[in-house]
């Protein structure tokens, strides 16, 4: 799991394609403070499809660059 403390904005020079994936986003609440994540489940060509694939947790001041960006 990454845990995202920064998010800076960046211009790419160039896309690339990507595959599509699943997703979820539970809301954690916790004595440290309310955090929101992304789960990933993958593809669906995956043995286990219900494997997280990866998860991306914000803390707060990455929960407000992201409220800032959109």
């Amino acid at each position: 799991m990454a845990i995202v403390n920064k998010l800076e904005h960046l211009v790419l020079d160039r896309d690339s394609n990507h595959t599509t994936a699943s997703c979820t986003y539970p809301v954690i609440e916790n004595v440290d403070g309310r955090f929101f994540q992304i789960d990933s489940y993958g593809l669906k060509s995956r043995q286990e499809k219900v494997k997280k694939s990866q998860s991306i947790r914000f803390l707060p001041q990455g929960n407000r660059a992201i409220k800032s960006n959109t």
